[in-house]
């Protein structure tokens, strides 16, 4: 088997020899008439098994699988949107060009498809190739795909959970369904401003680098500035105060910020050193007002992003398990001393603080 340095190698040969006959491995631009989605859409009920329209389309994205049956070649490309089949014909493309297909196409590899619009007999849609460019020559390998063995083992794939987490570029290639998340997560922060400008907020930035850090207690980084004679500077902790002094400069109707924060504490699966808050602050509304606004906000978030105001959510190793989160609104209210309460039966409200401290340090002793 080779090892990974030859494989790049033997890639970085198959560029060099595209260059060789005159063809630049990584052309400047493309224009594809359809994405994958939107060629299914159009063409999807247009095309009988067998048939092919006398319609030329292009089409590009990312060779996942290759497959040579005698003069012909299938190649499944996939974009965001999703894949299409590709349909290289050696009698349509010339003998020349086919042969070069064959000598450096490979799984990885970026390509431009323009042809006829087909369905074969096995009823796939597809491109039937009068010409192939490559936009792309990968010179890295991927995965291979995931399978099961006779015995039930499953090989393959990307099953390292630390490498999918340091490498997400990869795991998005392998499993589209994780780009998913990414595109759900632009479509939440996307409605969050037009739900906070609906009421009357307005989007502004704060400094990230701050001479005082504030607006929580956290434990900050630090840098040196050194056009200023080496002045000390933190990144963000909160943008609470530069928030607040808008306000006080008479930004009434509100504002907001979807910012990075930074703080220089412990990791976990739900607490990361440098991550995304959105804050608000209005004039003339209480508590009561902001917590509608909240459950009306999440309400529709989640309904609108992922169809449904309950999401299925379960914490790895917890000893919940898998529960149903409802965001539908109004949600109940609750103080934490009656939580407490339940929970505990200590009435901490009636306590002094000498006798809640000593409670809870006994929790902890226990």
């Amino acid at each position: 088997m080779a090892t990974l340095e030859e494989l790049i190698a033997t890639r970085i040969n198959k560029a060099d020899e595209l260059r060789r006959q005159g063809i630049e491995p990584y052309p400047h631009s493309y224009e594809p008439t359809h994405n994958t989605a939107s060629f299914l859409a159009q063409y999807g009920d247009k095309v009988e098994a067998g048939e092919t329209l006398d319609e030329l389309v292009r089409v590009a994205g990312r060779v996942m699988a290759v497959r040579k049956s005698g003069g012909r070649t299938f190649i499944d490309i996939e974009d965001q949107h999703g894949s299409v089949q590709a349909v290289v014909q050696r009698d349509n493309v010339g003998e020349n060009n086919y042969a070069l297909l064959h000598a450096v196409l490979e799984r990885g590899d970026f390509i431009g498809i323009e042809g006829n619009v087909t369905r074969t007999k096995r009823n796939a849609l597809s491109v039937d190739a009068q010409s192939w460019t490559m936009l792309t020559k990968a010179v890295r390998p991927l995965p291979s795909k995931e399978y099961t063995t006779e015995e039930g083992d499953r090989r393959g794939g990307l099953a390292d959970p630390e490498l999918m987490y340091r490498q997400p570029a990869l795991r998005f290639i392998m499993d589209p369904s994780a780009r998913d998340v990414m595109v759900k997560r632009s479509s939440a922060i996307s409605l969050m401003r037009e739900i906070l400008e609906r009421h009357g907020y307005m989007e502004v930035e704060i400094p990230t680098l701050q001479p005082v850090y504030g607006g929580a207690s956290a434990r900050p980084f630090t840098t040196r500035l050194n056009a200023l004679g080496g002045m000390d500077l933190y990144l963000s902790i909160s943008p609470e105060l530069y928030l607040k002094r808008m306000l006080v400069g008479g930004f009434n109707k509100g504002v907001y910020t979807i910012c990075k924060n930074f703080r220089n504490e412990g990791i976990d699966r739900t607490h990361n050193p440098e991550f995304t808050m959105m804050e608000c602050y209005k004039a003339f509304v209480d508590y009561e007002w902001l917590m509608r606004l909240t459950e009306n906000m999440w309400e529709e978030i989640f309904t609108e992003v992922n169809d449904s105001a309950q999401v299925r959510y379960a914490m790895p190793k917890s000893e919940l398990g898998e529960q149903v989160l409802d965001f539908k609104a109004p949600w109940e209210r609750r103080t934490m001393c009656s939580l407490v309460y339940e929970h505990t039966g200590l009435d901490v409200a009636n306590m002094e603080e000498a006798e809640l401290r000593e409670r809870v340090q006994r929790v902890y002793n226990d």
